[in-house]
């Protein structure tokens, strides 16, 4: 819920990693740490943005990384590479559109599982 907020409301600034802490979580044999940027509003406050991940090299690729804030309470943040599918935007700060192909592979297996549904249908008709 946070992430779609955030992806219709919010807006793209950069931020820079301020501390890397190890938690006492695993996901698959991996340690899970705590990251925190800093980053600066439109109106020059700072603030910080918390996010917790086992894949640190998502969030440590860039020396600055793109999140997304509630311009109305910029402590409410989240990290775009953190986000699933890790959504890309235009120099307007606009979700850039998938490219045709990826929409076209996104919607081959349920278009698959409604022929499959319909012959089998028909078949047992």
């Amino acid at each position: 819920m946070k992430a779609k907020y955030l992806l219709t409301k919010g807006m793209v600034t950069q931020g820079t990693l301020k501390s890397k802490k190890p938690t006492n979580t695993s996901i698959n044999k991996q340690r899970v740490y705590k990251l925190t940027f800093e980053f600066m509003t439109e109106d020059g406050r700072h603030f910080d943005v918390v996010s917790k991940i086992h894949e640190t090299g998502l969030l440590e690729d860039d020396a600055c990384e793109r999140l997304l804030y509630d311009p109305s309470n910029p402590a409410y943040a989240i990290m775009l590479d953190n986000l699933p599918g890790s959504p890309d935007f235009d120099e307007t700060g606009q979700i850039k559109p998938l490219p045709i192909r990826s929409t076209i592979l996104v919607l081959i297996p349920p278009v698959m599982a409604v022929v499959i549904t319909l012959a089998v249908g028909v078949l047992c008709t």
